[in-house]
């Protein structure tokens, strides 16, 4: 299956894991920005917080945290 999705696709398996987990890192923040990172990275499977924030920023440009800190000053305005 991995081969054939890497075919097809031109991505690896781990590469699309890994973009999900993201996904869904965004997603659990945006729903709960005072959400504790490093509880979130091992909801979703992430080996610790540190291997989470260095995707996390490589993908969006900024650290979870101050990602969540910026939705929360949108809330509280």
């Amino acid at each position: 299956m991995q081969r054939i999705l890497r075919r097809y696709t031109g991505i690896t398996a781990s590469w699309l894991i890994s973009r999900y987990r993201l996904l869904d890192t965004l997603d659990a923040l945006q729903s709960d920005p005072r959400r504790d990172v490093a509880e979130l990275a091992v909801v979703l499977g992430w080996y610790d917080q540190a291997h989470l924030t260095r995707e996390f920023t490589a993908a969006v440009g900024v650290p979870p945290a101050r990602y969540a800190r910026a939705l929360v000053n949108e809330i509280d305005g």
